[in-house]
């Protein structure tokens, strides 16, 4: 199982496009989208502190946390391209 960030830089400028045009956004989802960019920005960081770490020598659960998380950022990735 490979564990990327990639998804999540992918999905960082997006956001950063719909805030960008956040005075067209009403006031709950312009705060849900600044919620998202704080959440995907903390997972990234985590994703790469757990990159860092020889795959071979991760414990299973943090394993299986990277993988959904990516997953869950692939999900995110198209849900805000559909917004877009």
């Amino acid at each position: 199982m490979e564990v990327t960030a990639g998804a999540m830089i992918a999905l960082l400028p997006k956001l950063a496009e719909l805030l960008k045009d956040e005075y067209n956004l009403e006031k709950h989802v312009r705060e849900g989208v600044k919620s998202l960019e704080i959440e995907l920005t903390m997972m990234h960081a985590a994703l790469r502190k757990v990159a860092e770490v020889p795959l071979d020598q991760l414990d299973d659960q943090v394993k299986i946390w990277a993988f959904k998380v990516r997953e869950i950022s692939y999900d995110m990735q198209d849900a805000v391209d559909v917004f877009m």
